[in-house]
């Protein structure tokens, strides 16, 4: 073979080899793009859905002083005079309600028995971890609970007179509210998933 065809051939093999190379690296830098701009997305959707979620946390938050600081609730609970609990907090409830801050308000007494309102169907507050945690540690608890079928953000909260315990508020927030909203603003469906991984709710 002439020297020139070598040449060519040389020339031509290390194009090839060139040009498969800038090939693998193109796709790996797609790739690698692909990766970020996925990444961005999710990160971009879980910190709209955390705002939404803080915002309700604080309108639940706001809503326990509408309780925690209620004396005449606080007396009658410790004097165990339930149906003058009910009257004080019925009209807290109904107006927190309505302004869509919270989806329910529970009291429930040390040992467990849920007092307010009177006339709920659902008496198993007392067993939730939250209201479990705020009795054994006398302090404030929030989290992810499911009440009525659903999952709802609840915090729980040691009612006192004086310096004794005579109770735990829960406040409760449906998640069906913030789910849509997260919905409207971002066009994604919401999935919550029990600890499980079971399926709790979908928008």
């Amino acid at each position: 073979m002439l020297l020139s065809k070598k040449i060519v051939l040389a020339a031509s093999a290390a194009l090839i080899t060139l040009g498969g190379a800038f090939t693998i690296q193109q796709q790996i830098g797609n790739q690698h793009q692909q990766t970020r701009f996925k990444e961005a997305t999710i990160n971009a959707k879980l910190a709209l859905w955390r705002n939404i979620i803080r915002v309700e946390i604080n309108g639940l938050k706001t809503s326990l002083r509408s309780i925690t600081r209620n004396r005449t609730a606080l007396a009658a609970l410790a004097a165990k005079n339930y149906p003058e609990l009910n009257d004080e907090l019925t009209g807290t409830y109904n107006r927190l309600s309505t302004a869509n801050v919270l989806s329910e308000v529970i009291i429930i007494t040390p040992d467990g028995k849920t007092v307010f309102p009177a006339d709920a169907t659902d008496k198993s507050g007392g067993q939730t971890a939250l209201v479990q945690k705020s009795l054994a540690e006398k302090t404030r608890a929030e989290g992810l609970i499911k009440r009525n079928g659903g999952p709802s953000i609840a915090i729980s909260t040691p009612l006192y007179k004086g310096r004794d315990i005579v109770g735990v508020a829960l406040v409760t927030k449906n998640l069906a509210g913030p789910s849509e909203a997260f919905k409207q603003s971002d066009g994604s469906e919401v999935i919550v998933l029990g600890t499980d991984a079971g399926k709790v709710s979908t928008t």
